[in-house]
């Protein structure tokens, strides 16, 4: 059998699985915003220098600037200024260098106006362009050991003064790495007790879940008590449809009691007859008591095996909630059960009539094999109480089918229990089981019908089937 998996190892391993992939992702998409935005600031910081170098007085130009190392006395003095990350240089229209930081050198290139990302081995004093098309594939002079820079060039169209700002890319990575440090550790610190959290919340969310399955575990097959519907909302549906199918359980196996123990009830009467009429067909010489004994015998085995017909009819039936309906076609219906009970009619000498319009009878979806049987049954019940040389009508209409005999009819005080199973009005000659209209309303049960049982005023009985109300 295949191994399945539980509803908490499942929640367990989606959570595992997607608040990590959402983390992550959440974190990629903020480290990429974060990046852009420090080099929107750090740019803006670049162009406001190179602006405001481009306006210095020219009694500052031919100055040197020295760095912050050699203007404090101390590192600690210094904080956390790098100047080792950023440089710039100056140059007059002639391309005379007139300012620049100290250690580092900047290409002279007039034509260039704007942003450039620099790129170059370490220690190379050669550095080229991203895009060399852009410095016209020139290499440019770059004494630096870093090797990620970016470059602002601008002149003044005035006076053709121009300036190179640059600034080590490394800087914008510590900064953006330092920053999502700063963020990130905290979160993912938080997501870690969050799953944890989620766990402990998961087992306790499903803890009623897990109880009513021990409930059920330890449950007796026959116990029908309903379980309590103190539980959560989502288990209401459950534990009601829990305890709607208890109280069929329950029902179904009263309902095989019940007809086990009237099975055996009604088998041993034909089969302790039986018996008799074999030890009489054993014991007799007279061939006119074998012959008794014979037809004794065949009566027994027909009315066992009719009752045994029933018997396996009703066993079917009682399981039965709904059926699933076809169109209901009587003519062909009527026309076999009358060709089947042709037979027993004829010993009798008993006409069996159609009436009615078989194509407009009470039309409705059904089971049609059914629909033989509760047929068959109330023909049969007809043919055996009706009188000799009389008829049995079956009549067909829009609201109703009915059958009709001329027999004694049943005792009023009788009608409201022979439907039940087993009973049978005292004073009964012909054989019977007690079954066939217990059978028929069955039958018309699932079919949304309703057996109805009248005396008729001309002496028989007409069993007519309608739809229920």
């Amino acid at each position: 059998m295949k191994q399945t998996v539980s509803i908490q190892t499942r929640l367990i391993l989606a959570l595992l699985i997607v608040l990590p992939v959402v983390w992550l992702a959440t974190s990629i998409v903020a480290t990429t915003e974060l990046y852009e935005n420090i080099n929107e600031l750090y740019d803006t910081q670049m162009s406001q220098l190179a602006r405001r170098l481009l306006t210095l007085p020219a009694s500052h130009h031919k100055a040197k600037l020295m760095n912050l190392d050699d203007l404090v006395d101390h590192e600690d003095n210094a904080g956390e200024a790098e100047d080792k990350y950023m440089a710039f240089m100056l140059w007059d229209a002639q391309g005379k260098n007139l300012l620049r930081t100290r250690g580092h050198r900047l290409a002279y290139h007039p034509e260039l106006q704007g942003f450039f990302t620099i790129k170059g081995e370490k220690n190379d004093p050669n550095a080229h362009c991203e895009d060399a098309s852009c410095f016209h594939k020139r290499k440019i002079p770059f004494n630096v050991k870093k090797n990620h820079w970016r470059i602002l060039y601008l002149t003044d169209p005035r006076t053709g003064v121009s300036v190179a700002v640059a600034q080590n890319l490394h800087m914008r990575h510590d900064a953006v790495k330092d920053a999502m440090k700063a963020q990130m550790m905290p979160w993912l610190i938080a997501l870690m007790v969050l799953l944890l959290l989620l766990l402990l919340s998961i087992r306790y969310a499903l803890f009623p879940l897990k109880q009513l399955s021990h409930t059920l575990a330890t449950r007796k097959t026959a116990d029908d008590t309903p379980l309590s519907e103190e539980t959560p909302k989502e288990l209401q549906p459950l534990v009601r449809s829990l305890n709607g199918l208890f109280k069929r359980h329950a029902e179904a196996i009263l309902r095989e009691q019940r007809f086990t123990s009237d099975a055996a009830h009604e088998l041993r009467s034909p089969l302790a007859a039986l018996k008799v009429q074999t030890e009489v067909l054993a014991m007799s010489d007279d061939s006119q008591e074998q012959e008794i004994a014979i037809r004794n015998l065949h009566q027994g085995i027909e009315r066992t095996e009719h009752l045994l017909e029933q018997l396996l009819t009703i066993a079917r039936l009682d399981p039965m909630q709904k059926i699933i309906g076809e169109p209901v076609h009587w003519l062909d219906i009527t026309e076999k059960v009358l060709q089947e009970c042709h037979r027993k009619a004829r010993e009798k000498h008993i006409h069996l009539q159609r009436t009615g319009q078989a194509e407009k009878a009470l039309p409705i979806q059904g089971d049609a094999l059914l629909l033989e049987i509760m047929l068959r049954n109330l023909i049969d019940n007809a043919i055996k109480y009706a009188p000799e040389n009389s008829q049995v009508i079956l009549d067909l209409s829009p609201n109703s089918v009915a059958v009709l005999d001329s027999g004694k009819g049943i005792p009023e005080e009788w009608l409201p229990k022979i439907k039940e199973r087993f009973v049978r009005p005292s004073g009964q000659n012909e054989n019977g089981s007690g079954l066939g209209l217990s059978i028929v309303e069955s039958i018309a049960q699932l079919h949304n019908l309703r057996l109805i049982l009248q005396n008729r005023p001309e002496g028989g009985l007409k069993a007519e089937i309608q739809k229920a109300a």
